[in-house]
């Protein structure tokens, strides 16, 4: 997959960003932390798991380029985002629309440090794009995983 210049600014800054120790690799905690702060919430598993498989070296660190590494191998295109997606949306329900509190609890459930109410209600506003309030649709949770995607 070749990536624009500006794809490779945004991984390096990405890297950056979440190398809290300011070395040349990002260890398993600080990938976890990362992950949050990029509205990810994957469990410390998954992330040993992420660094095991792209880790060349085998020193359970991420450089730079392994980083790179592994964020091409999770870029998707939008159709397989929006299939992947819309399978795990089956476990909110059946239908099309989803209430505040339906998402609470499929969010609150993934990863080891869910995301507390106040931060639900704050990412719940900022995915309801047609300001009802009351539901969030399929299609506005799609949206939202698969913009920077795009």
């Amino acid at each position: 997959m070749s990536l624009t210049d500006e794809d490779e600014l945004r991984i390096q800054e990405a890297f950056t960003s979440i190398n809290v120790n300011g070395g040349d690799n990002v260890d398993v905690s600080e990938l976890y932390r990362g992950a949050q702060l990029f509205g990810l919430n994957p469990t410390r598993n998954e992330c040993e798991t992420a660094i095991a498989s792209v880790d060349l070296n085998a020193d359970g660190q991420l450089s730079q380029d392994e980083f790179r590494n592994l964020v091409l191998k999770m870029m998707k295109t939008r159709e397989q985002m929006e299939a992947e997606l819309d399978k795990a949306l089956q476990a909110l329900g059946d239908g099309d629309r989803f209430t505040k509190d339906e998402f609470r609890t499929f969010i609150q459930s993934r990863g080891d440090d869910p995301l507390t109410d106040v931060e639900v209600d704050e990412l719940f506003a900022d995915i309801d794009t047609d300001g009802d309030m009351d539901t969030i649709s399929r299609q506005e949770l799609i949206a939202l995983f698969t913009q920077a995607n795009m």
